[in-house]
């Protein structure tokens, strides 16, 4: 087997190996659709926001928004809300989503 063939074979294998590895349970999924929602309605209404006072603050805000949801697993929202179930919290709570969500930015 040629060398670049070899090269080509472990260069799918790793990237078959890093998409299972990325792929979030549906319980992380769940919860990280939420959160992915939050966010998305907080930084447009804080971009709306800041640019009624000032228009050019559009594109850095804009690259922040970017940088927020550029994505991830949303570990910390996930402790944060398994951490509200498991001490008794109510799991269709608004709230804590939204803390959730704090701890991604």
């Amino acid at each position: 087997m040629s060398l670049d063939l070899r090269l080509n074979e472990i260069t799918v294998r790793c990237s078959t190996l890093t998409s299972a590895m990325s792929a979030a349970p549906p319980s992380l999924a769940a919860i990280g659709a939420q959160v992915e929602l939050c966010l998305a309605e907080l930084l447009s209404a804080e971009e709306a926001r800041w640019v009624r006072i000032e228009p050019e603050l559009s594109a850095p805000l804009q690259s922040l928004a970017q940088l927020i949801q550029a994505g991830g697993k949303r570990l910390r929202p996930a402790f944060c809300y398994w951490g509200f179930i498991g001490a008794g919290g109510d799991p269709d709570n608004r709230g804590v989503v939204a803390a959730g969500a704090a701890f991604e930015l």
